[in-house]
């Protein structure tokens, strides 16, 4: 990351536009074929962020800690945004959108034994994503055109997210035609 700022810092004194490059894209996580509830802590967090998740026993117990961290880290976004550090926010989107697709795979692998927990946490993914759109959206704005674009399928996919648990819980999937 220095070496970026220090390219860009050098480019800039020399009178010349830096060129600096989009965020890496980070491997979705699947939990799909997982043990419920067990499914691997999401790829960018910290040692402590994953310790977090990892000591939940329970699957809304991971859910709900995976949540926290994903308000936590648009916050962040949101801050690193406003600091003109585009890589950092655009890293701290990429993060909330994997923590957001971990809960809902955890949320999705509660059997329907357990039909109230997986109702809890669809509710509690889709109160969240709604409570941070607005900053989501927000740190898209600031960000400069290559990093909306590299942040755009992110963007998708936490809509995806909300519509899906919205349609799950209104009308047992059958309420909102989610597109492909």
């Amino acid at each position: 990351m220095w070496s970026v700022l220090l390219m860009g810092t050098m480019a800039i004194l020399s009178g010349v536009d830096p060129v600096i490059p989009p965020p890496p894209a980070l491997p979705l996580i699947q939990p799909g074929g997982q043990p419920e509830g067990q499914a691997d802590v999401p790829v960018g967090l910290t040692t402590t962020e994953s310790e977090t998740i990892s000591r939940q026993k329970s699957p809304k117990g991971r859910v709900e800690a995976a949540l926290k961290l994903a308000a936590l880290r648009i916050g962040n976004g949101l801050m690193l945004s406003q600091q003109s550090q585009y890589q950092s926010a655009a890293q701290q989107l990429e993060t909330f959108a994997n923590l957001l697709s971990y809960a809902d795979g955890i949320a999705r692998s509660i059997p329907n034994e357990k039909r109230n927990d997986r109702e809890t946490c669809l509710k509690k993914i889709e109160q969240t994503i709604f409570r941070q759109t607005p900053r989501f959206e927000s740190i898209i704005r600031d960000l400069p055109l290559e990093y909306q674009e590299s942040n755009a399928p992110f963007a998708e996919r936490v809509k995806r997210i909300r519509l899906q648990a919205i349609n799950d819980l209104l009308g047992g999937g059958a309420a909102i035609r989610v597109p492909e």
